[in-house]
């Protein structure tokens, strides 16, 4: 999470705690892929963008998607 001037309220608990995680090195973004459950496969190649929150009181992690687009290489 950023430092604390970052720091929103949480939706789930209502503490200022609440913060942008960042992606894993050396991703930059989160992506949301879809899984077939039939074939076990994943699908990378499409998905929605979405920014992940976090809040360090009640643990809860949220997605939001700026776009709501989907990625289509």
């Amino acid at each position: 999470m950023s430092d604390n001037s970052d720091l929103v309220e949480c939706p789930f608990c209502h503490e200022k705690k609440a913060g942008k995680l960042n992606a894993p090195e050396p991703a930059e973004e989160f992506l949301l892929v879809g899984f077939s459950k039939k074939t076990n496969k994943l699908f990378p190649d499409r998905g929605f963008p979405v920014d992940a929150y976090g809040c360090a009181s009640c643990k809860k992690v949220w997605l939001e998607s700026p776009s709501l687009k989907m990625v289509d290489d």
